[in-house]
């Protein structure tokens, strides 16, 4: 559907009356249900104590909010993106808006249909080069969502980037059930996850579904910014006999002092650390310091993005202890692996 509002007004109300600027004439719509009011810096809605409510991004509210370009606006089962139209660019406006509907809906039927196609990349003892797990990358085969990174963006536009985080997982966690044990998966997580989302439930759910499946739940290096929320995930994560691994450690601001704090049990280095390390002595130096450190702290560091034997070479000599990447393996099904 489409509606056009006039910021020359000093509202736009919707409901199921036919005298409102947006008549949606269906039981689950109140008679007044929401209005658009458009100030000279934004555009809020606001919900008339509907009966079924207004969401913004998935969110239900209670009190005035901003909405912009691409956020998606429900009033009971009706939804909307909003929109921006200019007299001389609105063929380009409307075509952006219908791309944006048509991702929208590819991700409706992904989340709806499950249809996450799990892919695992081996994870290898740089010792004796022995497979010791995985880590579980998302996939689908709908067009526009085939990589994680078109699935999280639209996931993350319409605030569902938690939902899709722990579809993926549990998606992982069934499909690894085919790849011969012991296979230590690693799952990950998005930013947006904390204790307070219900990431510990999401978790407690994938213990009860595999209990003997040997797990590592890895976090992001920006996750070092709240150490006590952290210290408090890996005493819960133990009780569930789960491992935590700092993914991608080097990408942003190393905080030494909250890693020794809150130590994990991988330190999964990042691939821009490792790519062409065999070329630089200085990179080599400063990167071997560091496994040095997590070593002495009792944490397995971890190379990521290794894709040569050069480089596989280096990273045994700094001291790594496990390695992932092209050279030992690409992500592929789990039927690869069995």
């Amino acid at each position: 559907a489409r509606a056009e509002i006039d910021h020359n007004f000093a509202g736009f109300q919707v409901g199921r009356r036919p005298d409102l600027n947006l008549c949606l004439p269906d039981p689950s719509v109140s008679k007044l249900h929401a209005e658009f009011v458009a100030t000279d810096v934004e555009l809020m809605v606001r919900d008339l104590s509907s009966t079924n409510g207004t969401f913004v991004n998935g969110r239900r509210i209670t009190q005035d909010t901003p909405v912009d370009e691409y956020d998606i606006v429900r009033f009971a089962g009706f939804e909307f993106v909003i929109g921006k139209t200019c007299l001389d660019s609105t063929r380009t406006q409307q075509s952006t808006i219908d791309e944006w509907m048509q991702t929208l809906t590819q991700f409706q039927r992904l989340m709806s249909e499950r249809a996450v196609v799990p892919h695992f990349q081996p994870i290898v003892q740089l010792g004796d080069g022995e497979t010791i797990g995985y880590e579980v990358l998302a996939r689908s085969i709908l067009p526009g969502l085939c990589s994680p990174r078109d699935m999280f963006e639209a996931a993350e536009r319409s605030n569902q980037a938690a939902s899709l985080s722990d579809l993926c997982r549990r998606s992982g966690i069934e499909a690894g059930q085919r790849i011969p044990a012991p296979a230590v998966l690693f799952l990950n997580t998005h930013p947006s996850e904390t204790i307070e989302t219900g990431l510990l439930e999401s978790l407690a759910q994938l213990r009860c579904m595999a209990p003997e499946q040997p797990i590592v739940l890895e976090l992001h290096e920006a996750a070092l910014t709240h150490p006590k929320e952290i210290a408090e995930l890996r005493q819960a994560l133990r009780t569930m006999d789960i491992q935590l691994a700092y993914d991608d450690f080097g990408v942003g601001q190393s905080r030494l002092q909250e890693l020794a704090e809150v130590a994990p049990d991988y330190l999964k280095f990042d691939m821009s650390l490792i790519r062409d390390i065999h070329l630089s002595a200085q990179r080599s130096q400063f990167v071997g310091g560091l496994v040095r450190l997590a070593l002495d702290l009792n944490i397995l560091p971890l190379a990521e993005g290794i894709e040569n034997s050069l480089e596989a070479d280096v990273c045994r000599d700094l001291g790594f202890t496990h390695a992932q990447g092209y050279f030992y393996g690409k992500p592929a099904a789990a039927d690869s692996w069995s």
